[in-house]
Parts: structure tokens; sequence; C-alpha cells
């Protein structure tokens, strides 16, 4: 967590380490959360979404 995301997603540095992306980002979903981490080593992935922040706005990332 860097400083410009913390201000950016409206939450503390404390609450977006206990939060999975699912709880930010309202398109990916659990099976793709799973697909990414289960992905060969090195494997990389771009994936265009929107961050949901704190206050409910959405945020292209």
């Amino acid at each position: 967590m860097n400083d410009a995301a913390i201000h950016a997603q409206e939450y503390s540095c404390e609450a977006l380490l206990t939060m999975g992306p699912p709880d930010i980002d309202p398109i990916i979903s659990s099976e793709q959360c799973l697909e990414i981490l289960q992905s060969r080593e090195g494997q990389a992935f771009v994936i265009d979404t929107v961050h949901k922040t704190q206050s409910g706005k959405l945020m292209a990332v």
C-alpha cells in the first residue's frame, strides 16, 4: 500500500490490508481472483477495471 492508493481509496491502510480484490472491485469475481493467484509464476495479467472507494465513488484502474 502506498500513500496515493490509500488517499484515492479513502480507506485507512489498516482497513485496506484486511480487504481482498472483491471488497473494492465490483467487477472482479472471486473466480477471477483465484485464477490470477493460481497462475504460473511469472505470468503477467493486465486487468482494466474499477475500484469502489469508501464513499462509493468508482475509480478506473
